[in-house]
């Protein structure tokens, strides 16, 4: 018979990971020009930490780099092992690539070899989105033990709106947005307060994507080109 009580989830660890080093005021304000001290009040951010070179806009990392070490950080304080893991929840609205999806990247990163991986493609609310999706399958036996991770690279959408142009050219509306937004990644670990060992969750398997780059080399819709290309640096986004 369902309890209440079996509703329970608890968050057993939480991890992050920050690219760089961090990325004051005074700096952006060399390299865009300077926001009103309203402005900066109004924001409350004065660092963040860019996956980009500030300087050059040169790519030192990525989403799924980012999303795989908070997530290992969040496995090593929880106690748990990789494999214990039977489910990935992974929220970004700034993938690596189109597809295979970012969640399937950290799964094969971690090795991860009979995982659900459920990737929410949000902002703001993914995060939080991605952990009642967690909740509830927890909550309901599907899965045991649970993974879930926010992660954004902005930053590559930030540079170009001032490199290569004087500081006091960018538009003002720009700076605004290129000071407010920064990178990195959070993870959790969350499982049910007692689990049942005994079970067998009923997650869906999914494949890393190496298992999907063969299958392409087969002739399968997937093409392996599609891992070529890097979002945030096609022209639709730096344009």
């Amino acid at each position: 018979m369902y309890q209440p009580s079996d509703r329970h989830v608890s968050i057993l660890s939480t991890g992050a990971d920050l690219p760089g080093d961090p990325i004051d005021n005074a700096a952006l304000e060399r390299l865009c020009g300077p926001l009103p001290d309203d402005l900066l009040q109004g924001i409350e951010v004065q660092r963040r930490h860019w996956i980009v070179d500030p300087l050059t806009g040169a790519h030192r990392g990525g989403t799924a780099a980012m999303a795989t070490a908070a997530a290992r950080q969040a496995l090593s304080r929880a106690g748990v092992e990789p494999g214990e893991i039977d489910l990935l929840v992974l929220s970004t609205a700034s993938p690596d690539y189109p597809l295979p999806a970012t969640g399937t990247f950290v799964q094969e990163q971690l090795g991860l070899e009979r995982c659900a991986v459920i990737e929410v493609r949000a902002g703001c609310v993914g995060a939080v989105q991605a952990l009642d999706i967690a909740r509830r399958q927890l909550a309901d036996g599907s899965c045991r033990t649970a993974l879930v991770i926010g992660a954004e690279a902005i930053s590559p959408l930030l540079a170009p709106v001032y490199l290569g142009r004087d500081p006091h050219s960018v538009r003002m509306r720009d700076r605004l947005t290129v000071y407010t937004f920064g990178d990195g990644a959070g993870a959790m670990v969350r499982a049910r307060a007692s689990p049942d060992r005994r079970s067998t969750p009923r997650c869906v398997r999914c494949s890393p994507p190496a298992a999907w780059a063969a299958h392409a080399s087969r002739g399968c819709w997937w093409s392996a080109a599609a891992r070529t290309r890097h979002w945030p640096n096609s022209s639709a986004a730096s344009g």
